[in-house]
């Protein structure tokens, strides 16, 4: 069996470390280059969100102006020779029952990738649409007085 020289393995030691170092500058600074740009962030869970991914850390990448599916299913089973009429919609996050905020911090072990979107998507002209019937809607009227008046004597 021949040994390898001193100098080999500096060289093959040094070419291991270009290589992982080159691997986390590209990977660990890839998805903040989307910054600004609505990108499809899918999950191990099978989950997509689309968002604009604004931080990262060696654990964890930060979401904000988050945007997800719902499909719409049939309550009732349907009559045989009926087709299910279900739908797709995108939801804004925030407006569910426990209120988050439009901010999500996902653990990246549990992200599969990170797509960002083109400008002419039919998701990010759903969202531009939806944010410009937000900012068209009025504004609430404040809650009107119930209470009664206490008589005076």
């Amino acid at each position: 069996m021949k040994k390898l020289s001193s100098g080999s393995m500096l060289g093959i030691l040094l070419v291991v470390v270009v290589l992982v170092l080159a691997y986390f500058a590209f990977f660990s600074s890839s998805m903040m280059k989307m910054g600004g740009k609505t990108s499809a962030v899918f999950l191990s869970n099978g989950q997509v969100y689309f968002a604009q991914v604004t931080g990262e850390d060696a654990t964890s990448i930060k979401l904000v102006d988050i945007y997800y599916l719902r499909f719409q299913k049939e309550l009732q089973p349907l009559p045989d020779g009926q087709t299910p009429q279900g739908g797709v919609q995108l939801v804004k996050l925030g407006n569910e029952l426990h209120g988050p905020d439009d901010v999500m911090v996902v653990n990246k072990a549990h992200v599969v990738f990170v797509e960002p979107l083109k400008d002419s998507s039919a998701v990010v002209a759903a969202i531009a649409q939806e944010k410009q019937n937000r900012d068209k809607a009025p504004a609430a009227a404040p809650a009107a007085d119930t209470t009664t008046p206490a008589a005076t004597e």
